[in-house]
């Protein structure tokens, strides 16, 4: 199997704990986007790596018309559920480097947390391809809050024991690598505060969502069981932890 297609199946088997567990994204980035943009339900726009659709259903919520661009068959399959009651919802089973979306046709491209999934090169290649010359592309990603105490250990159990994590870590992706994907236009950076309140069975579940979570058979995972379940009973205040987050939005053009 190539690197891509791996990529591409890498939450086939984690889609359960994906759609219940991972958060959302705040609504002033989507009211930020709505500003920024002027968008409009006429607005065309794609969510390219849409997962299970948490953003997409953001952007419905919103009044906006989405399709919906995932490689991956169960996720996709999962979002089709969650926004099956949705009128201006459409999808395709595309990739982000082959979208088979018409030249020069979006206001938009939204990509929340998965960018570094990419092959960001061709992947811009085909931004550029389809969007509108006047479109824009809107790059998101939830970052844990290194600054919180409890977000600092939850980061060392992760690189103790999940062999994985400092390879797929969208954080290893700098802003000034970001920045070039624009170059050379300007791109608008935003942050903005997120939070999820989770008990210790949410905690578990926001763990087994991820790409770099060990197999349940090995003894690191035991381990890292063990390390969160003692680093939950540390930090949590009447049976509940503030697991926060700090939301990039990078938005910019891609044409000259």
């Amino acid at each position: 199997m190539s690197e891509a297609n791996n990529n591409f199946e890498r939450f086939s088997t984690r889609v359960a704990n994906y759609v219940k567990y991972r958060p959302d994204y705040p609504n002033q980035l989507i009211d930020t986007l709505i500003q920024q943009l002027k968008l409009t339900p006429a607005s065309k726009i794609a969510d390219i790596g849409a997962g299970t659709g948490i953003f997409s259903q953001l952007l419905l919520d919103s009044g906006l018309s989405v399709t919906a661009i995932e490689p991956n068959q169960k996720m996709l399959a999962a979002a089709k559920v969650q926004l099956v009651n949705y009128l201006d919802f459409s999808f395709r089973n595309n990739s982000a480097e082959q979208t088979g979306l018409t030249s020069n046709s979006l206001d938009l491209i939204t990509v929340a947390q998965a960018f570094h999934w990419f092959n960001n090169d061709a992947s811009i290649q085909e931004f550029k391809r389809i969007l509108k010359q006047q479109g824009q592309l809107a790059l998101i990603w939830n970052q844990r809050d290194l600054d919180c105490q409890f977000q600092q250990q939850y980061h060392q159990l992760l690189l103790k024991y999940c062999e994985s994590y400092d390879s797929v870590n969208h954080m290893n992706l700098s802003a000034e690598q970001i920045k070039q994907y624009y170059s050379p236009n300007d791109v608008q950076v935003f942050e903005f505060r997120h939070m999820q309140h989770l008990d210790h069975s949410s905690l578990f579940g926001r763990l087994l969502s991820t790409s770099y979570c060990p197999a349940s058979h090995t003894s690191e995972f035991t381990e890292l069981s063990t390390g969160l379940k003692a680093l939950f009973e540390q930090f949590a205040e009447e049976g509940i932890i503030e697991f926060n987050y700090i939301c990039k939005l990078y938005l910019g053009r891609l044409h000259v």
